[in-house]
């Protein structure tokens, strides 16, 4: 599954938002914790052996089969909920090693939320000054009025396959729709802020109610003022 997340950052280099967006990736062993079942391992084991020298006798089959079975705790923690044995200074402890920060397993600067976010020129950027991010449609208006135009511009020359690609998806959707031109702006012009559930900011992070824009914005203002020289990045995410 695919998600947008917007991430604000003292810089926007590369290196700088695939470093920040680490700290929240459920595959980076850097920030592995130990999710620990341990006292839940070993309340039912003994639970299982009490329950057995009860019904079956303490010299029973039954009781001889489980620990042959299961001779340690690690072997059950391992068999009956497929928790892993870490070695810890406390002794063995059992359960599984995951960031519990984490929020997704893979990550794109832009990718399939490229089209998110406009500034106050009316460009559609994949990043931007946070305090030059603009909440109005403008930059959407403008960019899917000069597809529409170029559309049907037969003279026109893709700049690669991708925008060819493209080109062909809007003329049917323009087609199966019957759009004209205004209401093929309508219809696009929201994919402003649109499919957004992560913010992250330094030292912090939020999951967000999806598509709801006006929380989004509310909090987006919010950090407009207290951090108006950072950079605001699009980030498309996959769990």
């Amino acid at each position: 599954m695919h998600f947008g997340c917007l991430l604000i950052s003292e810089d926007n280099s590369e290196e700088t938002i695939y470093k920040e967006m680490d700290i929240y990736s459920e595959c980076n062993e850097e920030y592995f914790e130990l999710e620990d079942y341990t006292d839940e391992v070993i309340e039912k084991y003994n639970c299982k052996i009490d329950t057995i020298k009860r019904n079956n006798g303490e010299f029973s089959f039954e009781l001889k089969n489980f620990l042959e079975q299961y001779p340690n705790l690690s072997e059950y923690a391992d068999k009956e909920f497929g928790y892993e044995t870490q070695e810890t200074k406390d002794g063995e402890r059992y359960g599984y090693l995951n960031n519990p920060n984490s929020f997704y397993d893979w990550c794109i600067i832009g990718g399939r939320w490229s089209l998110t976010l406009n500034n106050k020129n009316d460009e559609i950027v994949k990043t931007c000054k946070l305090k030059d991010l603009s909440f109005e449609n403008n930059g959407f208006i403008k960019h899917f009025s000069e597809i529409w135009d170029n559309l049907f511009d037969k003279n026109y020359i893709f700049k690669d396959k991708e925008e060819k690609d493209d080109f062909e998806y809007y003329k049917r959707i323009i087609k199966e729709e019957s759009l004209t031109k205004e209401t093929f702006i309508d219809k696009y012009k929201s994919y402003n802020l649109s499919g957004i559930e992560w913010i992250v900011w330094p030292n912090g992070y939020e999951m967000l109610e999806k598509n709801d824009k006006e929380i989004l914005i509310e909090r987006l203002k919010e950090l407009q003022k207290e951090y108006p020289e950072h950079y605001i990045t699009v980030i498309d995410c996959h769990i």
